[in-house]
């Protein structure tokens, strides 16, 4: 999906599903932007992040609840793994909150169409 966030940061009326942009705060980079792209490795990560702080054991506390039942069915089964996996995974698309790799560009003066090449060509090509 690299090529739908080349063509937001390029100011095309496309929704991100990642994090916005941020400029680097420390040298030597500090003068260098990033912004993320999603791609299907990153999926385990992004679900991940979505559980962690207490959210997975609440998760769980909440469908294997003993008040609820005293027997864990399939149904309270069925219900956590989708929960614990789609669920989290689409909260996190709809935050705009997905991570993954980065795209990394220098912002010119005036603004150029063509900056972003280059830096994707870096970054993927090493050229």
């Amino acid at each position: 999906m690299v090529v739908e966030e080349i063509k937001t940061l390029e100011g095309a009326p496309i929704r991100s599903h990642t994090k916005p942009v941020s400029q680097f705060k420390n040298k030597p980079l500090k003068e260098l932007w990033h912004k993320h792209f999603f791609s299907a490795r990153f999926v385990a990560h992004n679900i991940s992040n979505q559980l962690i702080g207490g959210r997975l054991k609440a998760l769980v506390e909440e469908i294997f609840d003993p008040v609820k039942s005293t027997v864990v069915t399939a149904d309270m089964i069925n219900e956590l793994t989708h929960r614990a996996t789609v669920r989290a995974f689409e909260s996190r698309d709809s935050q705009a909150k997905l991570t993954g790799e980065w795209i990394v560009y220098k912002r010119s003066t005036p603004p150029s169409k063509n900056f972003l090449h280059t830096w994707v060509s870096l970054i993927f090509f090493g050229g």
